[in-house]
């Protein structure tokens, strides 16, 4: 069955990168609760310490945009929101056609 991911890049601010930290496995954990999410993994990068990205699995289409609906009232959404030094930047919903 075909799935979708989507990628969502966001930057951190400086100075709150310590309390994005604290607060991930928890989000995570939140998040992991969305009915049509299959897996979920945060990225950091390797240039840039505030640059992020999530990668979600998502049933479908369907399921990744009712999911990013109900991401927004999850308890820590507001507040992992607030740490971003700007809005985030959803980098499209991709389907697999190849590869594991």
């Amino acid at each position: 069955m075909p799935t979708s991911t989507q990628v969502v890049v966001y930057e951190i601010a400086a100075d709150k990168v310590d309390e994005f930290l604290g607060i991930k496995d928890e989000l995570i954990t939140e998040t992991e609760a969305i009915p049509g999410l299959v897996t979920s993994a945060t990225f950091r990068s390797d240039d840039n310490p505030n640059l992020f990205i999530d990668r979600m699995e998502w049933e479908s289409t369907e399921a990744a945009t009712a999911g990013n609906e109900q991401f927004m009232a999850l308890p820590l959404a507001g507040r992992f929101m607030s740490l971003m030094a700007g809005p985030p930047t959803l980098a499209g919903g991709f389907t697999r056609i190849a590869g594991a």
